[in-house]
């Protein structure tokens, strides 16, 4: 995990819980710096049928790529009964 990712995990994760802003280029794994929490929290605090975050991408390919992300990491080898976390995408296109 780089330095920034860390850090801006640790601040979404703090007992403040102070906001913060993370800057930084393409492809340096924003993304993470956000979702982590978010499966952190579903996973220490599990609410079913409950919506726990929404996340607006202000592009859909970035949704597509995000939700391929999603499913490689968060349902990987499990039945989908077994799985604690569950996501969704809209972007009006059709599919899924």
């Amino acid at each position: 995990m780089h330095r920034h990712q860390r850090e801006a995990i640790d601040a979404a994760g703090a007992p403040e819980r102070d906001s913060y802003v993370l800057t930084t280029g393409t492809g340096s794994g924003k993304s993470l710096t956000y979702i982590v929490p978010i499966v952190d929290s579903v996973l220490r605090d599990p609410e079913p049928g409950r919506i726990k975050a929404i996340v607006v991408y202000p592009m859909n390919a970035l949704a597509n790529s995000q939700l391929l992300e999603l499913e490689k990491y968060l349902t990987y080898g499990m039945a989908a009964d077994d799985r604690p976390v569950t996501f969704a995408r809209y972007t009006g296109q059709g599919g899924r």
